[in-house]
């Protein structure tokens, strides 16, 4: 019980506004990610594969998390996007499980 609580507290602070918490730290690559600029325009479906309900996250052009969707265990959740663009994808309790960069031709990707 308590590990539960304190890890709810971590993800408050974390999902918070403070600056640590906008950055992409914390997912694998995610240092220094950052989207491109791209004309190249892609329609993405994200196929949620965990039994967590995730939080997708554009990485915008200086490297922060802006909130796009929550996509619940087994869903999946479509987006106009561009190739270059990364896209992060973050549990409820902060762990980030995914950083994805969009494709050209890209079409589908599944977070495990």
């Amino acid at each position: 019980m308590r590990k539960m609580l304190v890890s709810a507290v971590v993800a408050t602070l974390l999902m918070g506004n403070s600056a640590f918490a906008q950055t992409v730290g914390g997912c694998p690559g995610g240092d220094g990610a950052r989207s491109a600029k791209s004309d190249t325009g892609v329609n993405l479906t994200f196929q949620n594969g965990t039994n967590e309900t995730l939080t997708a996250f554009w990485i915008n052009f200086g490297g922060q998390r802006v909130r796009y969707a929550d996509i619940k265990p087994g869903r999946s959740w479509s987006v106009d996007t561009y190739a270059g663009h990364p896209w992060a994808f973050v549990t409820e309790y902060g762990t980030c499980v995914d950083l994805y960069y969009a494709n050209k031709g890209d079409r589908r990707h599944t977070i495990r």
